[in-house]
């Protein structure tokens, strides 16, 4: 949702997508506003064309987003240092669900697991009811992900440098 915010602030946003396409296409209209005001490219990160196609749209491009888990990024050549060698100006974030470090690094989630992990959910429904899912994870975490991704854009205008961001849900 972050790179759909800035999409409606007039950035062009590439997204990457599996060969078999985004699943969340399969959901139905919920899946618009993940989609919205995006372009698509479908690429197989396992071959190493579509590293090399993805290498020349990232040097080309002033942020990159992803939420692997740790790991990941390296694997694909899509973590910092590969990316930042091909443009130093790049502005990276790193949207995980917990963090890069710790003991839940690896863990993955969705929309309502914070909301569960928090008890916000019990906290907001009141004792003796049942827990509610209505505290807004994805929406937080994508103003959030969206203002790191402006600050670090504000910070390279400043020192012309790129830099590695790092936020959680």
């Amino acid at each position: 949702m972050a790179s759909g915010l800035l999409a409606e602030l007039g950035a062009r946003v590439i997204k990457v997508e599996p060969i078999a396409g985004d699943p969340y296409r399969r959901t139905g209209l919920q899946a618009a506003k993940f989609l919205h005001g995006k372009e698509s490219i479908a690429l197989d990160l396992k071959r190493p064309e579509a590293v090399a196609i993805l290498h020349e749209l990232v040097a080309g491009a002033d942020v990159f987003i992803h939420s692997f888990r740790p790991g990941v990024p390296e694997r694909l050549q899509v973590d910092y240092p590969t990316l930042a060698a091909l443009n130093p100006r790049l502005v990276y974030l790193y949207a995980a669900s917990y963090g890069s470090a710790g003991p839940q690094a690896g863990r993955s989630a969705f929309h309502s697991t914070p909301n569960a992990l928090s008890g916000a959910g019990i906290m907001q429904a009141g004792r003796g009811n049942p827990p509610v899912d209505d505290s807004f994870p994805d929406p937080a975490s994508a103003i959030g992900a969206a203002t790191a991704i402006l600050l670090g854009l504000a910070a390279r205008a400043r020192t012309g440098r790129g830099q590695a961001l790092e936020t959680t849900m």
